[in-house]
């Protein structure tokens, strides 16, 4: 009997292919941030971010890639396998981000580039915070 894969699992299976990912990201990043890194040297990174209280509801994948200044940069992809918006995703993925530099702030004295994707499977429109500015309250 073949096990059925879920959502996240196929998503992430598909996207460790560093071949699929450069065809991805080549699509869905933004022409700004691919003007300053070389899509052609990606590596998909063997860590993840997510708390173990959360891996049910999603996956997540990191890719390093050279810059066009011989630095280094990652490629964060949160994979959601659930069908409603959270309200926290981008709160939850500035702490991904800030524990991916905290990984590699060693020896440095700068922050490596840290570009952020959702992969979103639900039906309604995606319409929570997508930046933090949204959470704060300013008055």
């Amino acid at each position: 009997m073949i096990k059925k894969l879920k959502h996240d699992s196929l998503a992430k299976t598909i996207m460790s292919d560093p071949v699929a990912a450069q065809e991805f990201l080549e699509y869905y990043l933004p022409t700004d941030f691919k003007s300053l890194i070389d899509l052609s040297q990606i590596k998909v990174e063997q860590e993840s971010y997510i708390e173990e209280s959360l891996k049910k509801k999603y996956s997540d994948i990191v890719y390093k890639v050279a810059t066009k200044k011989h630095g280094n940069a990652f490629i964060y992809i949160l994979i959601e396998a659930q069908s409603t918006v959270d309200y926290w995703t981008a709160l939850r993925l500035w702490r991904y981000t800030l524990l991916l530099c905290e990984r590699h702030k060693k020896e440095k004295t700068k922050l490596p580039l840290v570009y952020n994707l959702v992969i979103y499977n639900g039906k309604e429109v995606y319409n929570a915070p997508r930046n933090l500015w949204i959470y704060l309250q300013i008055q």
